[in-house]
């Protein structure tokens, strides 16, 4: 009885290790910058909910919207880039 559990005990070591190994293996240095990259995700705009902002000296234009995850958010209207997210 004794051998089965250490046998059990050690596959079960050696498959947590696996799995851990495996997923760290999971970018190579020659991807890093190429693939990993992240999106900021603000919802889809809710029908009359934007409006404009006028631009303070040298601060750009920005564009104030609610979504449909409740956020509200606001856009420049130079590049398209959210400035602030207000979750």
């Amino acid at each position: 009885m004794g051998w089965i559990l250490f046998r059990r005990g050690v596959l079960l070591t050696l498959s947590v290790t696996w799995l851990f190994v495996s997923v760290v293996q999971g970018l190579h240095a020659d991807e890093a910058g190429v693939i990993d990259w992240h999106h900021k995700l603000i919802g889809t705009p809710l029908q009359g909910s934007t409006f404009l902002h006028k631009p303070v000296i040298d601060s750009g234009s920005l564009a104030f919207t609610l979504t449909d995850r409740n956020v509200l958010a606001a856009l420049s209207l130079r590049d398209g880039a959210i400035s602030t997210l207000f979750p």
